[in-house]
């Protein structure tokens, strides 16, 4: 008999695994606490996001990159450009995405289901929701966001000063848009991109404990609103340190699931303690 009859994923991007304990992050750390096994993957966003929801590697389900490319010769100069400014570490990756934007502008998107080759949890739950998930949802990436965002002619850089403003009101649009749904879907996952941008942003120990402390008070709200009867999961993608991505990824659930976990495993061993319809299934008893 499953333990569980909704289960809630809450994906906060960035999140270190060591920082957690760090700074004793106690409600991100429920029944079962561990590092994340991401598999030796390259640790960039939308695909990580991608395997942690088809429970599939990146060359099963499609989305292999940070960004999608219409057009064999736009991707071949992202390759060559990726090796050319890889030698100028995060100045040149920030660089690298602003000229192929200005000559690909048209070429170049975030990556979504569109371009997935292979179904994702969503398709399996027949009452499943998914918010702002990279490499999965139509992405609202911020305008100018460390000049790797959306930069192009239309959209030039802009001020860190804006850029912080409209990281504060994305943040503040997907907590308004998870407690309104906490409880109303048998499987919900909302993903927060704003624990990795502010440690992009902000190379400073004291900004580091003022955000974990930030997203450990979001962690207890979460699971004061969510019911006895949801299974919550907490998870990230990869962990920062010195404003780069590490190999440092979390994951915490209210209950005892295995200690061993990866992204393409996690979600999967989750919903073992659920009880709840599939989507193919219940597709077939509507034709009936």
């Amino acid at each position: 008999m499953s333990e569980f009859d909704k289960m809630l994923v809450v994906g906060l991007d960035g999140l270190d695994y060591r920082k957690i304990q760090k700074y004793d992050c106690s409600n991100l750390m429920l029944q079962t606490f561990g590092k994340l096994d991401t598999q030796g993957l390259a640790l960039k966003t939308p695909m990580l996001w991608a395997s942690i929801i088809t429970g599939k590697s990146p060359g099963e389900h499609g989305i292999d990159d940070m960004l999608a490319f219409k057009g064999e010769k736009a991707r071949k100069l992202d390759d060559l450009m990726d090796r050319f400014f890889g030698f100028f570490g995060r100045s040149g990756l920030h660089l690298r995405k602003t000229v192929n934007y200005y000559l690909y502008d048209d070429s170049i998107s975030v990556p979504d289901k569109n371009y997935m080759e292979t179904d994702s949890i969503f398709e399996k739950v027949a009452d499943s929701k998914a918010f702002d998930i990279p490499g999965y949802s139509e992405y609202p990436y911020i305008s100018g966001k460390m000049n790797v965002a959306k930069l192009s002619r239309k959209n030039p850089p802009v001020s860190r000063k804006r850029v912080k403003r409209d990281i504060d009101a994305e943040h503040l649009y997907r907590k308004e848009q998870l407690f309104e749904n906490i409880g109303e879907h048998t499987l919900l996952m909302q993903h927060f991109h704003y624990s990795d941008w502010h440690q992009h942003m902000y190379l400073s120990e004291e900004k580091d404990r003022q955000l974990y402390k930030e997203m450990d008070e979001l962690a207890g709200k979460i699971l004061e609103k969510a019911d006895d009867d949801t299974l919550v999961v907490f998870c990230s993608d990869h962990g920062l340190e010195d404003g780069g991505h590490r190999d440092e990824a979390f994951f915490s659930v209210n209950t005892d699931i295995d200690e061993n976990q990866s992204i393409t495993t996690l979600l999967e061993s989750c919903l073992e303690h659920v009880d709840y319809k599939n989507k193919e299934e219940t597709v077939e008893s509507i034709e009936v």
